[in-house]
């Protein structure tokens, strides 16, 4: 039987592909997103409750860090809040990580489990797009449906 990280690799692996796909979607999701960095960061096990940090996980693009403290940069800050993050322009986020200097807008989305107090944050989605304005509500809005059921479908 695999073991429970590479469960997790796996389902990840496959929501990157329908994350990749997203833009080739018919109706009001068919439009070209001209993302150049897409993944995954995870909870990392291996640090310290006082100072929970994402490790990466699965993606596709240009060199990406490989650990985010909670509440630094954009993905920092939906982990630490739990909340979407829809950034139009990167340059006017305070504290954006620029991994690379051609992003400049990004979407991350938290993807959490339990209820209540049990309630935590396990992974993010992170897209990020050359052009200023690069997603929208309507990218939140199915992006976010992807989390619940990626928080739902996995045994994290």
């Amino acid at each position: 039987m695999p073991s429970k990280q590479s469960r997790q690799c796996g389902v990840l692996a496959m929501a990157r592909l329908q994350v990749i796909a997203f833009a080739e979607q018919p109706g009001e999701l068919g439009r070209f997103i001209p993302s150049f960095v897409t993944g995954f960061y995870t909870l990392d096990p291996r640090a310290a409750a006082s100072k929970p940090q994402l490790i990466l996980g699965p993606f596709q693009g240009k060199v990406a860090c490989q650990t985010i403290a909670f509440g630094r940069g954009v993905c920092g800050a939906a982990a630490e809040t739990q909340t979407t993050q829809l950034v139009p322009d990167v340059e006017k986020f305070p504290g954006h990580i620029a991994c690379d200097g051609d992003s400049r807008s990004e979407i991350v989305v938290p993807i959490v489990v339990g209820d209540g107090e049990a309630r935590k944050l396990v992974a993010i989605i992170d897209i990020d797009c050359a052009d200023v304005n690069g997603f929208d509500e309507v990218d939140k809005k199915h992006l976010e449906q992807l989390a619940a059921l990626l928080g739902r479908s996995c045994d994290w």
